[in-house]
């Protein structure tokens, strides 16, 4: 398969995981995690390979134009404090969890290690509105 129909695919089950977690009233980066998580353990499962370019392109900036199109902002208002907390919070709980976890796993020196936990632990702003979303209705 190539790199094209990769994305064709992976789009196509995004859109049905979105379906999906509207039906079952689950915030959506729920399910997406879920299927992530489900698809990657699959032995049949071939190994896709994205430039990260048309990964930005193709998921990560619509994801984040449809947040912002769509975020009240009265609930930002509202929700700005606690927003700002949870996510400073939850990116630095993160950082500090996989630095731990790759010094003693694999005894990545420390500056490695939170750079690592850093680089997987940045918020995404399509996941705390889509949270905010179904939790303030």
């Amino acid at each position: 398969m190539t790199s094209f129909e990769s994305v064709l695919v992976l789009a196509a089950v995004v859109i049905v995981l979105l379906q999906v977690s509207r039906k079952l009233a689950v915030p959506y980066p729920t399910m997406l995690a879920l299927a992530g998580m489900v698809i990657a353990v699959l032995p049949w499962v071939p190994d896709v390979a994205l430039d990260p370019r048309q990964v930005l392109a193709v998921f990560i900036a619509p994801a984040l134009l449809e947040a912002a199109y769509t975020f009240p902002a009265s609930a930002l208002r509202r929700y700005f404090m606690p927003l700002i907390a949870l996510a400073a919070v939850v990116v630095l709980i993160t950082t500090a969890a996989v630095a731990g976890f790759a010094m003693a796993w694999r005894g990545i020196p420390l500056a490695a290690a939170v750079a690592l936990g850093a680089i997987v632990s940045p918020p995404r702003a399509d996941a705390a509105a889509e949270l905010l979303r179904t939790n303030v209705r």
